[in-house]
């Protein structure tokens, strides 16, 4: 019986541009980092329709900040 196996196959390895992406992802923020926890807070509730609408709300936003 040697080298026969049980079970399903080994998983293929990575390969080196997965490796790379990984390891490029690994270095932005995780999507639930609050860069701007009054921000959020400001926006909470609102019903912004289109790109517009939210850039002029963040503007707003930010217009008023220290």
């Amino acid at each position: 019986m040697s080298g026969t196996r049980c079970g399903p196959p080994p998983p293929p390895s990575p390969s080196y541009a997965s490796i790379r992406l990984h390891i490029q992802l690994a270095d932005l923020a995780p999507s639930d980092f609050h860069l701007f926890p009054g921000l959020e807070e400001y926006l909470k509730g609102q019903r912004l329709k289109g790109n517009d609408a939210v850039v002029g709300a963040v503007q707003k936003f930010l217009d008023v900040q220290d």
